[in-house]
């Protein structure tokens, strides 16, 4: 036992630091760097052949399991072919993945943000079906909106193509509405909006009364305001404009 575990354990440090080419093959695939493995070989080499004095059976059974058990803990039996066989499979089908659609599937994964300091903004996109100026005009005079910026088809510098009916269709605008930014435009045959709703929340059930009053006004209303256990006014709406809302003032937590 202790003669083979020698043996072994000789002819992988030799192997590590001649680096066939099969060896190396397997190195990258597994997503070892390359350049390191002639050192590991070295240091291998050398600390097998200082241990290759003990005679005793006992000592090379304990050598040689507690190489085997090192090197399947820690991943640098890497040139062995049947280490290399059995884990390779081994974390294939637990992975869901089988020969090269591990190395594929490592190249496609879609990268995780590194920098938590990544700053970043979510708004909310509206489509009109034409509308928008008129929209944004309305939700000044009842919500107390601010439009920032709005600009037609026909202030684009690209004009070719534009179809005259479009030139005074708002192709970008802003607005600002209880502290969120919205943007939106004109867009061709626009639906009305669906499974998505603009959230209104406010500090009375006047106000709430108010408000929900003035955008149900020629549109469809899906919930008529009323009290609920979390809200004392809560409605749901869509507007003339196609535009979904929630109209609700909850109640103290």
């Amino acid at each position: 036992m202790s003669t083979l575990a020698i043996l072994f354990m000789v002819m992988d440090g030799v192997m590590k630091l001649l680096k066939p080419p099969f060896v190396l093959q397997t190195t990258i695939q597994l997503g070892y760097p390359e350049t390191p493995i002639a050192g590991i070989g070295v240091a291998l080499l050398v600390s097998r052949l200082l241990h290759a004095m003990p005679r005793t059976a006992i000592f090379g059974a304990i050598l040689l399991t507690a190489y085997l058990g090192g090197a399947v803990a820690s991943g640098v039996r890497i040139s062995a072919p049947l280490f290399n066989i059995l884990s390779t499979r081994l974390c294939s089908r637990r992975m869901g993945f089988a020969g090269n659609e591990e190395s594929t599937a490592r190249k496609n994964a879609i990268p995780l943000i590194k920098d938590k300091q990544t700053m970043m903004k979510l708004n909310t996109y509206l489509n009109f079906a034409g509308n928008c100026a008129e929209a944004f005009r309305y939700y000044e005079q009842h919500l107390g909106g601010k439009t920032g910026m709005m600009m037609t088809h026909g202030q684009a510098p690209d004009q070719s193509g534009m179809k005259p009916e479009w030139k005074d269709m708002v192709l970008h605008a802003t607005i600002a509405i209880g502290g969120t930014e919205l943007s939106a435009a004109d867009i061709p045959d626009a639906e009305p909006m669906r499974s998505a709703y603009l959230t209104l929340n406010l500090d009375s059930d006047a106000e709430a009364e108010r408000i929900f009053a003035a955008l149900s006004a020629g549109g469809q209303i899906f919930m008529p305001l009323q009290e609920t256990f979390f809200a004392t006014r809560f409605g749901q709406l869509r507007d003339r404009f196609g535009m979904n809302w929630m109209v609700l003032h909850q109640r103290p937590m």
